[in-house]
């Protein structure tokens, strides 16, 4: 049975402008799923409506099969951590974590013994006697997460609670956040710009546009599979490479034919097709940076593999990201380690790629949306 359920809500302001439409989602006990999109696509007015901040336009919201839309937020048993920590300045850790607790009525030595068992396990224990101006934005983001904790909530709501952060200590939260779950076992609905923070921590992935859900998936299938072609350029840093073009039949097999370069797709009789079986022609080929490889040898022959010119390159340690003219494409292929400095393609040199097609996507140029490739079976 779903924990958490939305079933078509939408939310509609000023009378025209839908920032969430039709939403119909089932979470189950103790998941944690994440919710990801550009700027404006609904997720944080998603996560107001379940905390009762917003009213619904339409649809319902139910916690364990009863309904809590109508209720205010205090009624609702969920915690919410923001952007700001929201933190009372005059209050030391302890107190700011223990306020939920003494608002309820709790006794001061529960209140106490509580709050100190979960400090110690959030690596506060040394600190409880400190104000906010005295701590570190990791120390403040982890008070605020032990207050939320302390309320046992039966849903954390989190609204992008570790982008005040630095690089190194918003990656080392995200462990310790995925840990934290793995103990707590309390269903998390977490909301984030950064698609790695998204793949990271969440057992799902929702993926929003234009208030509307593009994309619901683990985070590994989402990005082998995208459904669409927003999807795929989304996910993914860099993200895939959209190459428009169509598909011909020549040759003994099924053949796509981009700006200045032609590719083999299969072999023998092959087509790509619809949600609805029916052939598609005009496509988009979708390769990720990964799916190239640099082949010294000539592959000038059609259906070996594409041709640019280095617009630029980037040595990122482990790997090398070079940016590339193709016809009037831009690619971007990711070249793994082993390249000498004196190898490494000079800005102008053209340089040959081939193209893993079992790692290629292709989308329908009409609507985006994800194609298969059929062959024939051979009797």
């Amino acid at each position: 049975m779903p924990y958490l359920s939305f079933r078509n809500v939408g939310k509609t302001f000023a009378g025209t402008v839908k920032a969430v439409n039709d939403f119909t989602l089932e979470i189950g006990e103790g998941e944690l799923v994440t919710l990801v999109g550009p700027s404006g696509c609904g997720k944080s007015t998603l996560l107001r409506l379940t905390a009762g901040l917003e009213d619904l336009t339409t649809g319902e919201i139910l916690l364990a099969g009863k309904p809590v839309h109508h209720l205010p937020p205090g009624r609702r048993d969920m915690a919410m951590m923001f952007q700001d920590y929201a933190l009372f300045p005059h209050m030391t850790v302890e107190e700011n974590m223990g306020f939920g607790l003494r608002m309820r009525g709790h006794a001061k030595r529960e209140v106490s013994e509580s709050v100190r068992e979960t400090a110690a396990s959030l690596g506060l224990g040394d600190l409880l006697a400190r104000f906010p101006s005295e701590l570190s934005g990791g120390q403040r983001q982890r008070t605020a997460l032990g207050r939320a904790i302390l309320r046992r909530p039966r849903v954390f709501l989190m609204d992008e609670p570790l982008s005040n952060l630095d690089a190194e200590l918003r990656q080392r939260m995200r462990v310790e956040l995925k840990e934290l779950h793995g103990r707590l076992k309390t269903t998390m609905l977490f909301v984030t710009h950064d698609q790695s923070e998204a793949m990271t921590l969440g057992d799902r992935i929702v993926v929003l546009r234009d208030g509307t859900i593009q994309q619901v998936d683990t985070p590994l299938r989402l990005y082998n599979k995208p459904e669409n072609e927003f999807v795929a350029g989304f996910f993914g840093s860099p993200g895939m490479n959209l190459l428009p073009g169509h598909v011909e039949k020549d040759d003994g097999g099924l053949w796509f034919r981009g700006a200045g370069f032609r590719v083999r797709i299969a072999t023998g009789e092959a087509t790509l097709r619809d949600a609805s079986g029916a052939e598609v022609v005009e496509v988009t080929l979708g390769v990720r940076p990964e799916g190239f490889t640099h082949k010294d040898e000539s592959v000038t022959r059609e259906g070996e593999g594409i041709e640019g010119r280095v617009r630029l390159w980037e040595q990122m340690g482990s790997h090398l990201l070079l940016y590339l003219r193709c016809g009037s494409a831009e690619v971007v292929a990711r070249m793994e380690s082993g390249w000498e400095s004196a190898a490494i393609p000079h800005v102008g040199e053209a340089l040959r790629l081939s193209i893993d097609m079992a790692q290629a996507h292709f989308f329908a140029k009409k609507t985006g949306m994800r194609l298969t490739l059929t062959t024939a079976v051979a009797s």
